[in-house]
Protein backbone atom coordinates (compact mmCIF):
# COMPACT_ATOMS: atom_id res chain seq x y z
CA UNK A 1 0.00 0.00 0.00
CA UNK A 2 2.91 2.35 0.55
CA UNK A 3 4.54 1.26 -2.70
CA UNK A 4 5.47 4.22 -4.89
CA UNK A 5 5.97 2.05 -7.97
CA UNK A 6 3.99 3.55 -10.88
CA UNK A 7 0.80 1.67 -11.71
CA UNK A 8 -0.28 1.15 -15.28
CA UNK A 9 -4.01 1.74 -15.08
CA UNK A 10 -6.10 -0.42 -17.36
CA UNK A 11 -9.61 -1.74 -17.77
CA UNK A 12 -10.92 -4.68 -19.76
CA UNK A 13 -14.26 -6.37 -20.21
CA UNK A 14 -15.57 -9.80 -21.02
CA UNK A 15 -19.18 -10.63 -21.77
CA UNK A 16 -19.93 -11.37 -18.10
CA UNK A 17 -17.36 -9.33 -16.16
CA UNK A 18 -15.41 -6.09 -16.11
CA UNK A 19 -11.99 -5.58 -14.55
CA UNK A 20 -10.29 -2.40 -13.38
CA UNK A 21 -6.66 -2.17 -12.40
CA UNK A 22 -6.00 1.25 -10.91
CA UNK A 23 -5.11 3.12 -7.77
CA UNK A 24 -8.10 4.28 -5.77
CA UNK A 25 -8.30 7.06 -3.18
CA UNK A 26 -8.23 5.87 0.43
CA UNK A 27 -11.86 6.83 1.16
CA UNK A 28 -13.06 4.78 -1.84
CA UNK A 29 -11.06 1.75 -0.72
CA UNK A 30 -12.38 2.15 2.82
CA UNK A 31 -15.97 2.31 1.57
CA UNK A 32 -15.50 -0.86 -0.51
CA UNK A 33 -13.98 -2.69 2.46
CA UNK A 34 -17.03 -1.71 4.53
CA UNK A 35 -19.27 -3.16 1.82
CA UNK A 36 -20.51 0.21 0.54
CA UNK A 37 -21.28 0.35 -3.17
CA UNK A 38 -19.22 2.81 -5.25
CA UNK A 39 -19.31 4.22 -8.78
CA UNK A 40 -15.82 4.07 -10.28
CA UNK A 41 -15.08 5.09 -13.88
CA UNK A 42 -18.70 4.56 -14.91
CA UNK A 43 -18.98 1.15 -13.21
CA UNK A 44 -21.07 0.28 -10.18
CA UNK A 45 -18.62 -1.59 -7.90
CA UNK A 46 -19.47 -3.81 -4.93
CA UNK A 47 -17.01 -5.79 -2.81
CA UNK A 48 -18.85 -8.86 -1.51
CA UNK A 49 -18.90 -9.14 2.28
CA UNK A 50 -16.76 -11.89 3.73
CA UNK A 51 -18.60 -14.73 5.47
CA UNK A 52 -15.61 -15.61 7.61
CA UNK A 53 -13.14 -13.72 9.74
CA UNK A 54 -9.94 -12.65 8.08
CA UNK A 55 -8.90 -10.36 5.26
CA UNK A 56 -11.54 -9.06 2.84
CA UNK A 57 -11.97 -10.74 -0.55
CA UNK A 58 -9.63 -9.65 -3.31
CA UNK A 59 -12.27 -9.31 -6.02
CA UNK A 60 -15.09 -6.90 -6.54
CA UNK A 61 -18.21 -7.16 -8.65
CA UNK A 62 -18.76 -4.38 -11.18
CA UNK A 63 -21.61 -3.49 -13.49
CA UNK A 64 -22.36 -0.46 -15.63
CA UNK A 65 -23.66 2.39 -13.49
CA UNK A 66 -27.39 2.72 -13.54
CA UNK A 67 -28.00 -0.86 -14.64
CA UNK A 68 -27.95 -2.67 -11.43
Amino acid sequence: MDDDTPVTERAWRYSTASFLELRLPGPTVGALLRGDEQDIHGLHVVAPASRHPGPPPLGCVASKSGTG
